[in-house]
């Protein structure tokens, strides 16, 4: 990664933004956000300062590309962590769909007192109750 644009671009992306949010946030005008993407001029070293302290990253990994930074490691991991996570929860609910089906075909006739399940009967102890 040799250029502004290119970083400015990869934090966009990794921390979910949009040149919109970072232009209200910081303060640099639209056109001259616009030009630091397209890599049509360098920021002054007051943008710089901006831009780094909103994206959580150091002045010089963002001008010179040097200092791999932990913020941006950290990011990668939770994205990667959050596709694990995502994986996961889609089998959860596949074996949920599957359990589901599985329940429906199974289901039970209705409690003959379905208030107190307790009341209900067995068959012998029907024929053989005491009468009082």
């Amino acid at each position: 990664m040799n250029d502004l644009a290119e970083r400015l671009k990869l934090l966009l992306i990794e921390k979910g933004l949009k040149a919109s949010d970072v232009v209200k946030s910081t303060g640099i005008t639209p056109p001259v956000m616009s030009r630091y993407l397209s890599g049509k001029s360098g920021a002054s070293a007051t943008n710089i300062f901006k831009l780094s302290q909103y994206l959580n990253v150091s002045a010089d990994w963002l001008q010179n590309g040097s200092e791999a930074t932990e913020s941006l490691k950290r990011v990668k991991r939770v994205h990667e962590d959050k596709d694990k996570i995502i994986a996961v929860q889609g089998e959860l609910i596949t074996n949920l769909q599957k359990q589901i089906k599985e329940l429906e075909k199974t289901k039970q006739k209705p409690l003959k007192n379905p208030t107190n399940p307790k009341k209900q009967k067995v068959g012998f102890l029907k024929k053989h109750k005491p009468k009082k």
